[in-house]
């Protein structure tokens, strides 16, 4: 038997690891890409192709993994094949490619992957392997460079991805809740004005605070009437377009014969990208600028379809 022991590389054990730990990120980012399309940050049709593309992406990298770490043949070829895909990917991934063509085209590395014992190697491949495990500082340098850029590529991809798709996940939740509230507040005014308003509306939330103290009605957070904050939005309450004053209510305040109420982001494109706005009429209106719809309602604005019950 020849003085060699035909063991793993610790680089060879990094590629396999690394092609794990990549077959993990596509398994997350195809969940990433799920949860945006649930929560309608994202279209549904980047389901089926991020679906059929990230199964792809784990079963060649799960398998060259396998071949990696028990140093098959087709293991070293697969690696080859993927970092000839990655030649494309300019800087990053050409980058690495080219790393690991390095390591993988030494002749030590074709004895390496050849499948023989270590008795059926000649002098010549058993000196090709000893040296391909002797460390070196080349061998060093490909180490900590494919480490410190393919953790980068993935950090990269997985921002550029994760990172835009949640924070419109996180606008498409705030612009929800602006229609929740919008909602409750036309209940609580119609509840208002059914008991207390003898039949006229409120036109500030301390009246309908102090009328119905168990309605949901957005809490004052220090900001002056009209202005509540709910979700990044701000909400506010006037009395409606063409409203004339109204009865005293049961604590001797006026009431109006309308109401107008609006939601708003509170940083435009961060918060949220619609403004919503509605009135006595019960219906609710919005448009994708900073300001809300005015009365009267109409183009360019267009009616909120929702899943909420009774928003008509």
């Amino acid at each position: 038997m020849f003085p060699v022991d035909v063991r793993r590389p610790g680089i060879v054990t990094l590629l396999a690891s690394m092609q794990w730990a990549g077959a993990l990120f596509w398994t997350l980012l195809v969940a990433v890409v799920v949860v945006a399309v649930q929560e309608r940050a994202l279209p549904p049709e980047m389901v089926p192709w991020s679906a059929a593309v990230g199964a792809v992406a784990v079963g060649l990298q799960v398998a060259c993994g396998i071949g990696l770490w028990n140093l098959r043949p087709w293991g070293r070829i697969l690696q080859m094949a993927l970092a000839g895909v990655g030649l494309f990917f300019f800087p990053i991934g050409t980058f690495v490619a080219v790393l690991m063509f390095v390591y993988l085209l030494q002749p030590g590395a074709s004895v390496l992957f050849g499948g023989r014992p270590a008795a059926a190697l000649t002098p010549e491949e058993t000196a090709q392997v000893t040296k391909l495990l002797q460390p070196s500082n080349v061998r060093r340098l490909i180490l900590a460079g494919a480490i410190a850029v393919v953790a980068f590529a993935w950090v990269t991809v997985a921002a550029a991805i994760a990172i835009p798709a949640l924070l419109r996940a996180r606008m498409v939740v705030n612009e929800q809740r602006a229609i929740g509230a919008l909602s409750s507040l036309a209940d609580a005014q119609s509840e208002y004005a059914a008991g207390c308003g003898g039949g006229g509306f409120a036109v500030s939330f301390e009246v309908l605070d102090a009328a119905l103290p168990d309605a949901t009605i957005p809490a004052s957070t220090g900001i002056a009437n009209p202005l509540r904050a709910v979700g990044g939005y701000w909400l506010a309450l006037h009395q409606g377009a063409g409203s004339a004053a109204g009865p005293l209510d049961c604590h001797g305040v006026a009431t109006v014969t309308g109401w107008y109420a609006a939601a708003t982001p509170q940083t435009y494109r961060s918060t949220g990208t619609r403004s919503f706005a509605m009135s006595d009429a019960g219906v609710m209106w919005q448009r994708s600028a900073a300001d809300a719809p005015t009365e009267p309602f109409g183009p360019p604005a267009t009616r909120v379809r929702s899943r909420l019950p009774g928003l008509r």
